[in-house]
């Protein structure tokens, strides 16, 4: 069975999507709240149980908060370690989910730090 890492899946996107995967993939979750930080590159040397091997990661944590600072370092920096981590453990498909938020143009009034 193949192993899927999910980013954010205590969140509203990244739990629906456990929940329809959970029956055919074994699925390790990284959310927040239980204490993983994906802008600490070193961190991520601990997940999941020694010798697993990830096979997929989607990645659907974000952060939506007016401290830009913060939200560059959490969005750009924990995507950028995620890329690192898949490219160092061999990952063969890395999924990034992103919304409208993350399109800047004139016409786009929901354009944030999102």
């Amino acid at each position: 069975m193949k192993t899927v890492l999910i980013t954010g899946n205590k969140g509203f996107i990244g739990s629906y999507i456990e929940a329809s995967l959970k029956t055919q993939y074994n699925i390790i979750g990284l959310a927040r709240n239980d204490g993983f930080d994906i802008t600490d590159f070193s961190s991520l040397k601990n997940i999941g149980k020694p010798g697993e091997k990830v096979d997929i990661i989607i990645h659907a944590a974000a952060v939506a908060s007016d401290d830009y600072e913060h939200s560059f370092i959490s969005n750009v920096i924990g995507t950028l370690n995620l890329c690192k981590y898949a490219n160092e453990q061999g990952v063969k498909h890395f999924v990034l989910l992103s919304t409208i938020f993350a399109i800047e143009k004139e016409d786009n009034d929901y354009f944030n730090t999102y």
